[in-house]
């Protein structure tokens, strides 16, 4: 996002902070646990119980998004511009 590029997101986590009201989030269907063994998670634990949660992404949301995104690449890339700015004046 600080480099101008259009970015899309999941709508949920720490990157909130910065990127709510920029960029193209992603809806999600709701949360799943990060247990060891499942295919999303880091295997630093490996037979234990991973605390937190990830966002499981609306794939047909992200679909429709990054076609739009490609379709009206220069009014996303326009607003991903002038977000940079506020996001390299507030964020290190």
């Amino acid at each position: 996002m600080a480099c101008g590029t259009p970015a899309l997101y999941t709508n949920y986590g720490a990157q909130l902070e910065f990127a709510a009201g920029h960029g193209v989030p992603i809806e999600t269907k709701g949360l799943v646990p990060c247990l060891s063994g499942d295919t999303y998670n880091v295997q630093a634990n490996a037979g234990t119980e991973v605390p937190g949660y990830y966002a499981d992404p609306d794939y047909e949301d992200l679909r429709k998004k990054m076609r739009a995104v490609y379709e009206n690449y220069a009014t996303y890339k326009r607003a991903a511009v002038k977000a940079s700015a506020e996001i390299r004046e507030k964020f290190t």
